[in-house]
């Protein structure tokens, strides 16, 4: 259903540096991917999915490999909330597309709450609506187990809530939203059946910014 929808679609607006994104250094290979994958007809516009506190595409350590020749995005443009931001992601993305600077609309959600959002939001996420919640959301940090699951295990989950109810007062559960390169690894490793109900799986819902509204702290 997502192939057929997404390809009759005229404009396509994805979180990342677009729908089709992909470097190799294989000409058959690139050729290929782009023909298959790549509707030049549309318009595809990328939001991304955050603010570049560590390094992207081209400016990991290990792509050097990267090049204007090698890397194919079908994006078209990409909205940065800042001239820094534009720069950096200009250059991570080899220059392949626009840079459209008008703010970053996956946050709206943040800053203009309307009453009883929060707790429309809880039971929308069915996180408890009588329990203050910590949500630990660490991002992708080269394997799963840095990206999360070592932490995860630094972690003592009653002692930190415990902590929190002396500090702030109200009950406190501690929330994990796992980057979906970790999901299968926390599936095959049983993190939440290990865990039981000390910790709540956030990976239900689709949209991070709900779960960061209906949270009272981040902790990534």
């Amino acid at each position: 259903d997502y192939c057929i929808y997404k390809n009759r679609c005229r404009v396509v607006v994805d979180s990342g540096a677009g729908y089709s994104s992909f470097n190799t250094t294989n000409k058959f290979k690139h050729s290929l991917q782009k023909l298959l994958l790549y509707n030049k007809k549309q318009y595809n516009l990328s939001t991304w999915h955050g603010n570049p506190v560590k390094c992207f595409g081209a400016d990991i350590h290990g792509n050097e490999d990267w090049s204007v020749e090698s890397y194919f995005t079908s994006s078209k443009g990409m909205l940065t909330d800042s001239d820094y931001v534009a720069t950096i992601m200009k250059g991570a993305y080899m220059d392949k597309m626009p840079m459209i600077n008008i703010g970053t609309p996956r946050t709206d959600l943040l800053f203009d709450k309307p009453p009883g959002l929060k707790e429309s939001l809880k039971n929308k996420l069915c996180l408890p609506q009588d329990k203050k919640i910590i949500m630990y959301a660490p991002t992708w940090r080269d394997n799963a187990d840095d990206s999360g699951l070592i932490q995860l295990a630094m972690i003592d989950v009653d002692q930190l809530t415990r902590a929190l109810h002396d500090k702030f007062g109200g009950d406190w559960v501690f929330l994990l939203r796992a980057h979906n390169n970790v999901l299968n690894a926390l599936r095959e490793r049983g993190i939440f059946e290990k865990y039981g109900s000390k910790i709540i799986n956030g990976n239900k819902g689709i949209d991070m910014m709900e779960y960061m509204c209906a949270t009272d702290i981040l902790l990534i």
